[in-house]
């Protein structure tokens, strides 16, 4: 304490008028060996109450930027303004697990924002792929060529692409429509073919054959009126 490292400079103080006059006086030396290491001690004590007060005052310190900062840390946007805020903790307590656990829910909701980005990307990019074989099935169905048509609609259709505008819809109503279409060709097709059979008109006959053939390859009628000519 302050009072006994004032009572052990005392006593050096006396022990040196002491030693002025008479250099070794009875036990003078032994004393003077007592009191200066008491007053080392002392010093000592002192200088570690000084420490741990610093200490603990630098820790109250460090908490209460800690905490300011923790009822904040909705507001940051980014991990910078996460640092700013804490920057006079940083400086006194750069590893303070508190300021790890902060960091950490910025890095989360970074994580979470990436990955929410990353999935909208994803999910968009199947959405214009499946955009893009539409468009095809749909740019072949214009020019006329329906079997053709038919395939790329199925497919499109069959890709189970994510379709919020509701193109496979669209799809399907197409589809219904070339197969409409595609009877009634046929069909007109197969009625030439035999009437131009029953007159003898064979080429003309198998190439109304031929041009049902080619709108439904597999058509057993076509093939079996072509076969026989």
């Amino acid at each position: 304490s302050q009072y006994n490292r004032e009572q052990f400079s005392l006593c050096l103080a006396e022990l040196s008028k002491i030693h002025d006059i008479i250099p070794s006086y009875q036990d003078s030396k032994k004393l003077q060996n007592f009191c200066e290491n008491g007053l080392e001690l002392s010093r000592a004590q002192e200088n570690k109450k000084l420490i741990e007060r610093e200490r603990k005052l630098t820790e109250q310190k460090v908490r209460d930027v800690i905490s300011q900062c923790s009822t904040r840390v909705n507001t940051f946007n980014t991990m910078d303004e996460l640092n700013s805020c804490l920057s006079e903790a940083i400086e006194l307590s750069p590893e303070d697990i508190e300021i790890e656990q902060l960091r950490e829910v910025i890095n989360q909701r970074e994580y979470k924002k990436q990955h929410a980005a990353s999935q909208k990307a994803e999910y968009q990019n199947k959405v214009n792929a499946g955009i893009k074989l539409y468009k095809v099935a749909e740019k072949t169905h214009k020019k006329g060529k329906l079997t053709k048509a038919i395939t790329e609609y199925e497919y499109f259709i069959n890709k189970n692409y994510p379709d919020p505008k509701k193109f496979k819809n669209k799809a399907k109503r197409n589809l219904a429509s070339i197969r409409s279409q595609l009877t009634v060709k046929i069909k007109k097709s197969l009625d030439i073919c035999k009437n131009q059979t029953a007159s003898s008109n064979y080429k003309a006959a198998f190439d109304a054959c031929k041009k049902a053939l080619q709108e439904d390859p597999s058509n057993s009628a076509a093939l079996e009126m072509r076969g026989d000519l």
